[in-house]
């Protein structure tokens, strides 16, 4: 076991990138560099976080933390800026989720120096300086109320 984390915790995580060329309309693209890697662990001493160092205002970077339910979209939105900005030719940097590596934590995209994050549990985040160094995007805003409340009486009657 590591006696000494701080070489690990002090350090920018580094994922496996790879340089893609994309087609468009049949004209080439920009090439631009995908990154994926992990931020978070669950271990035998629990769950192991390098999250707080995500994109840090300090290091020019505005971090969008998105919160909402299970399957309000986070992951998806997030994977959707992600694509976008490849095709753009932006080098990415892809979050994996460590209980889902299909769903994603979070999206980097270095040159405009925007970041967005999952900011639900395991790994509860929150912009360092909202308003100067992040914001909150909520999406359960989006919840359509109106058809999931007869949804809720029909699984109620079903327990």
């Amino acid at each position: 076991m590591l006696s000494d984390l701080s070489d690990i915790v002090n350090s920018r995580p580094v994922g496996i990138g790879c340089k893609e060329t994309t087609k468009k309309d049949g004209l080439i693209m920009p090439d631009s560099i995908t990154t994926r890697y992990f931020l978070g662990a669950n271990s035998a001493h629990g769950f192991f976080s390098l999250y707080d160092g995500f994109a840090q205002p300090e290091d020019g970077v505005f971090l969008h933390v998105i919160k909402g339910g299970p399957g309000c979209g986070k992951s998806s939105f997030m994977k959707r800026i992600g694509h976008r900005a490849e095709k753009a030719g932006q080098d990415v940097e892809y979050i994996s989720c460590s209980g889902d590596p299909d769903s994603l934590d979070g999206v980097w995209i270095p040159a405009l120096g925007v970041a967005y994050a999952d900011g639900t549990a395991p790994h509860v985040l929150d912009p360092a300086y909202p308003g100067g160094g992040g914001s909150y995007l909520d999406l359960g805003a989006f919840y359509d109320e109106a058809a999931l409340r007869p949804k809720l009486e029909i699984g109620r009657a079903h327990v």
